[in-house]
């Protein structure tokens, strides 16, 4: 982990606790000596609403509070005690130790943007930014968690990322808004922060939009560096091009910058993925300052060991190579930020909108904005039937009761397993628990939308981009998921966010002196599937046709071996035709779970992967873990 910056060493004054916090935002304030303290505290992020927070505190205290984020937490939990966690606001996660009551407390924000990783037996807790680390300072060797695995990649709902497990068996990862209290080898923990779902009622459309606007502008003010550069992905989408616009004007009113460049991947053959004329319009208004990454070569593989040992995830980018070079371009130019407009699609998804009217039926109105949604995304209004047709589908599937869903698993025409259900993950089909039934009319749609912050990928993104900016030297921001932005968009209902059914209306609206009118009027959207697509295709015949991945899975019991073959005509038979990116997703998911499991068991052969495995597992039940 040494690539995240110097270290900087804290030891509690009793000697029972020594943090290490590694700078890579300030690294010139490390000290070589270890720092001496009565009570270790280390943050990785930021506190925001510092004066509200030094409020809470005595006037003798203040000073000290003062001095950065550490001492603020320090202080307010000599203060406050444990409920001081509840009180906190920002991106961060942070741990700090009790001398009184020996207790080893972590806590994340409300948004769960800083991950950290943790594990606790008798003798020791240990926590760290990633797992890897905590395996090592532990001791233990790796092993995989097969209910977390199941519901990342086949989305079962094994309970595993709401029980706080991460993929490798017996470490823990610290949950949104979560606090953790370690002592004694025992885990207490409990949700101290969540999103007020309360909906704003009737407010002026105008007011609505001059709020994001505001709000928006402090979350990409938030997201800049303002001593050295800060990349910005600008694929020419509402989302990227909003927060690379917002932030120029930012820098031209002068808030303080080292710098504001743009990253940019387009074709240049007239195709879906062809999005010159958007970014055009962008440097037309606000000058150079895109850099211009080439799509080729494509692909993933020649940057799979370097991302996967990164993100400590199974989760393979089909266009892999590609995203690298972005990385790398990035931190060449001297970005210390990595800016994304990720989560600006799910902020603003119309689907849960379109449920909560099916079940409040209001089918009139349902048809009316979907029919407007499909003007605004894809150019080609869909029929009626159709939009009524899916959104029923699924309900079905996703908010009824098991029983309910496995007889409509008799009505619906039969789909291909996917490959890895065949094998051990499979058992965890049928034992999956069930998402309960949220019935309360006025805040169905915002229980719904909350829930996306939950769900196993956007976990598992957040935690990969973080760890994979850090291998460059970089952190991972994302303006659409500030906490502020998120429980503003959270109090909206569906038809003030996407007004009459038009996609990102309010976006659209609130940001019309800030991005020019080419972007925000254009009604489709970009699609990059098929121009990286042959690489895609490539790479998986590659890993996939003679290599030691399916033998690997089969021999560890994730693939049974008649699959085998099955798996490599499936791959011999990939085209780029749309049919066939359902198969060449479930095909990369075996290709990364192979390759990560590779990684898992490096240190001891691959000829006793099944042994080392089994062995492993028996120790952890006979530890109680």
């Amino acid at each position: 982990m040494a690539r995240r910056g110097n270290e900087q060493v804290y030891a509690s004054a009793d000697g029972a606790a020594v943090f290490a916090q590694l700078l890579r935002e300030a690294p010139a304030h490390a000290s070589e000596a270890p720092v001496v303290v009565d009570m270790p505290v280390v943050v990785d992020g930021e506190l925001y609403h510092r004066g509200d927070l030094l409020a809470l505190l005595d006037p003798e205290l203040r000073a000290a509070a003062s001095a950065d984020d550490a001492a603020l937490v320090r202080c307010l939990y000599r203060t406050l005690g444990p409920p001081a966690f509840a009180k906190l606001r920002g991106r961060y996660a942070l741990a700090l130790y009790d001398p009184a009551s020996r207790t080893l407390h972590l806590a994340s924000d409300v948004v769960g943007l800083r991950t950290l990783a943790w594990r606790a037996d008798a003798e020791r807790a240990c926590f760290a930014s990633e797992q890897k680390a905590v395996l090592a300072l532990s001791g233990v060797a790796p092993a995989p968690n097969d209910a977390a695995l199941a519901q990342l990649l086949l989305g079962y709902r094994t309970g595993a990322f709401a029980r706080g497990e991460g993929l490798f068996d017996g470490v823990g990862i610290l949950g949104r808004g979560e606090h953790v209290a370690l002592r004694d080898g025992t885990a207490h923990r409990s949700r101290v922060q969540d999103f007020d779902l309360r909906p704003h009622g009737p407010r002026p459309y105008p007011e609505l939009c001059e709020e994001f606007r505001v709000l928006f502008r402090q979350a990409v003010a938030r997201s800049l560096d303002p001593a050295r550069p800060t990349a910005i992905t600008v694929s020419g989408g509402l989302d990227s091009s909003s927060i690379y616009c917002v932030a120029k004007n930012l820098e031209a009113e002068g808030v303080a910058t080292g710098g504001i460049v743009g990253i940019n991947f387009t074709a240049e053959d007239g195709s879906w993925a062809d999005e010159r004329s958007y970014t055009g319009a962008i440097v037309e208004r606000y000058g150079p300052g895109i850099v211009r990454v080439p799509m080729q070569p494509d692909g993933f593989l020649a940057s799979l060991d370097e991302a996967m040992r990164a993100s400590e995830s199974p989760l393979v980018n089909p266009a892999g190579n590609l995203f690298q070079r972005q990385y790398a371009t990035a931190a060449g130019l001297g970005a210390s930020t990595f800016v994304m407009g990720y989560w600006g699609d799910e902020a603003f998804a119309p689907f849960n909108h379109w449920f909560h009217l099916l079940w409040s039926l209001r089918v009139p109105t349902l048809l009316r904005v979907a029919r407007e949604h499909h003007r605004w995304i894809v150019e080609t209004p869909v029929t009626a039937r159709d939009t009524l047709g899916w959104v029923v589908r699924s309900s079905v599937v996703e908010f009824t009761p098991a029983w309910m869903r496995r007889a409509y698993r008799w009505l619906r025409p039969a789909r291909a397993l996917h490959p890895l259900a065949t094998g051990r993950l499979g058992a965890y089909r049928e034992a999956a628990a069930t998402t309960p039934l949220v019935w309360r009319s006025a805040t169905r749609y915002a229980h719904w939308q909350r829930d996306l912050l939950d769900a196993p990928q956007h976990r598992q993104f957040l935690g990969d981009a973080d760890r994979e900016m850090a291998a460059h030297g970089m952190r991972a921001a994302h303006p659409f998921l500030d906490p502020d932005l998120v429980q503003f968009l959270l109090r909206c209902d569906g038809s003030q966010i996407n007004p009459g059914g038009r996609y990102k209306g309010l976006l659209r609206d609130a940001l019309r002196q800030d991005v020019p009118a080419a972007i925000l009027d254009r009604t489709s959207k970009g699609d990059f599937t098929e121009a990286y697509g042959a690489g895609r295709v490539r790479d998986l015949a590659t890993m996939l046709g003679a290599g030691p991945t399916l033998p690997r899975l089969a021999k560890l019991n994730y693939l049974p071996e008649q699959m085998l073959d099955s798996a490599k005509k499936s791959v011999n038979c990939l085209t780029l035709k749309r049919d066939d990116v359902h198969i060449a997703g479930q095909l990369t998911d075996c290709a990364g779970l192979g390759h990560w499991l590779g990684f898992l068991y490096a240190d001891r052969g691959h000829e006793n992967d099944v042994q080392a495995d089994a062995g492993h597992r028996a120790q952890q039940r006979q530890a109680g873990l």
